[in-house]
């Protein structure tokens, strides 16, 4: 459930183009222009096309929460970009571009990653598995996949694969011995963990 804003203004700085859930989906939020509304909002579908509203709603509706939402990898046009939070929301209490923090490479497209479908499956976790994102790197082409809101596999160059976690790179793939060679041990003993643990390679 979404707090009380003191007035239109206060809402419109908080919620305005600004992600937030709505029956535990992800949905882009736009405020009324008619201040006589106040405290309906309008929500549109995570799918690109924000030319027409899913639903009006009162704001404070026990389905509509305005807390921030969950981010790690984005799986887009063939990439996977590492998306963070910054540490400042400025007075946004939904997420808004501007307050994330992303890999070089995905500011090329501007902001409309944002309100796509990609952006959507990264807040819920929901990637392909690692024999799906190796099919997507090896037929169609794909610099790297995002396996999990943590982990993603890339080129490194035109013949080795790397494994990431949160953007860096912590092992390369061993063609030799068909196995992930580490970089550093440290990395090994907790990405095999987390490895083990989701099931995810």
């Amino acid at each position: 459930m979404a707090e009380e804003y003191l007035n239109q203004h206060d809402l419109d700085l908080r919620l305005d183009r600004t992600i937030c859930m709505y029956e535990g989906t992800p949905v882009y939020v736009r405020t009324m222009a008619d201040r006589l509304r106040h405290p309906q909002i309008a929500i549109y579908r995570l799918d690109g096309q924000l030319y027409k509203a899913w639903k009006i709603i009162d704001h404070k509706e026990d389905s509509f929460v305005d807390r921030a939402t969950k981010l790690g990898y984005l799986n887009y046009s063939g990439s996977a970009y590492y998306l963070e939070r910054v540490p400042y929301r400025h007075q946004n209490q939904g997420l808004k571009s501007s307050n994330i923090r992303e890999l070089p490479g995905l500011s090329r497209y501007g902001t409309e990653w944002f309100t796509g479908e990609n952006m959507k499956d990264c807040i819920l976790g929901k990637y392909p598995s690692y024999l799906e994102a190796t099919s997507l790197m090896d037929k169609k082409g794909h610099f790297g996949v995002a396996i999990h809101r943590c982990l993603a596999v890339s080129l490194i160059d035109s013949r080795s694969k790397g494994l990431f976690y949160k953007g860096r790179l912590v092992a390369m793939w061993n063609e030799i011995t068909g196995q992930w060679d580490y970089l550093r041990s440290s990395d090994c003993a907790y990405i095999e963990r987390i490895i083990r643990k989701l099931g995810v390679l």
